[in-house]
């Protein structure tokens, strides 16, 4: 599988996108889905290679997993990855915490549940992550996931013009 990985990032890296997502979802809401010392001897040194595939050619490359992956995240940054995507709010991952520990060391992607609450709830929840990870740069505004058909139009839209309300920053 690990060959096979390489292989297609090899070929991957030949197009002209400037970024790539390895999604692999290893978390539960609660919990890793692996023991972390697991996860860093069996997974890592496959996520490396093909890390470094990607980073030789110039590009960046993200991990993506919902739940909860703040046990794995030594491992993905040795592994090589520019950013983890989807920092699960209801699986308990807080982005100020991630911010404080990580945000040297990665950028760091979503936070934002826009299927639950009102769109003035959506704009706050924007506004405060913000707040939380923007300074010093390395944090992407963007929801949890993808947004899916039941995410309600109204929060979609409302997590839009926040984040252009308030995602103007300085470093």
């Amino acid at each position: 599988q690990t060959k096979h990985a390489v292989e297609q990032a090899k070929i991957a890296v030949e197009t002209d996108y400037p970024v790539f997502a390895l999604a692999d979802d290893s978390a539960y809401k609660n919990s890793p889905m692996l023991n972390p010392k697991d996860h860093f001897d069996l997974v890592v040194p496959y996520y490396k290679q093909v890390c470094d595939v990607v980073r030789k050619a110039g590009k960046f490359i993200f991990f993506h997993s919902d739940g909860f992956t703040e046990p794995y995240f030594p491992g993905l940054i040795q592994a090589g990855f520019h950013g983890i995507e989807s920092l699960e709010e209801m699986a308990g991952m807080d982005l100020k915490h991630l911010k404080e520990t990580y945000g040297d060391k990665l950028c760091l992607i979503g936070n934002i549940d826009p299927w639950y609450g009102t769109p003035a709830e959506i704009a706050a929840k924007v506004k405060q992550r913000i707040k939380d990870a923007a300074a010093g740069g390395g944090y992407i505004v963007s929801p949890c996931t993808d947004f899916t058909d039941d995410v309600p139009l109204d929060n979609a839209l409302a997590m839009v013009e926040a984040t252009k309300k308030f995602g103007i920053y300085n470093k």
